[in-house]
């Protein structure tokens, strides 16, 4: 289970609410029900609106390019095998002897900002715990696990 609710499909606005303590219940959705709520509102100046576009977005760059599906949320300086788009993941030991390749702009942030420039005014408005629930909605709608989301600290 996700820490933002997207994994759910709740909405961003719930998720963030659920994340903060709130007690009251909120919708779950279906794959194929919360890709049609995230389609129906894309509204960059209400929370879900805004976090629905990001997410919109990047299920278009991850069903186009599915490597990206496996790219953590947060990535501070993106390390692959060499010669591939594999991604190490952030953490995970790299053996002494292993080839790889260290890209520091290479990350679903800066991908998607590159590829999807229209989304500026989206981008301008997003927040953390919107960009950890987007790529979980996105990894949610395609089968794949949530990650953590960055916005998120446990103490």
């Amino acid at each position: 289970m996700s820490d933002d609710g997207a994994d759910l499909g709740m909405t961003a606005q719930d998720g963030m609410e659920a994340a903060l303590g709130s007690d009251e219940p909120k919708q779950e959705r279906s794959p194929a029900e919360f890709r049609a709520m995230i389609e129906a509102d894309q509204d960059p100046r209400t929370y879900s609106g805004c976090a629905n576009a990001t997410a919109l977005a990047l299920l278009g760059l991850m069903e186009a390019r599915p490597e990206l599906a496996t790219w953590p949320a947060e990535v501070e300086g993106a390390f692959f095998y060499k010669g591939t788009n594999n991604l190490i993941p952030r953490g995970q030991h790299i053996p002494y002897n292993a080839e790889y390749r260290r890209v520091d702009d290479r990350d679903l942030y800066s991908e998607l900002k590159r590829t999807r420039p229209d989304l500026i005014r989206v981008f301008e408005e997003l927040t953390g715990f919107q960009w950890g629930w987007a790529v979980n909605a996105a990894k949610t709608i395609l089968g794949q696990p949530p990650v953590p989301n960055p916005a998120i600290v446990t103490i």
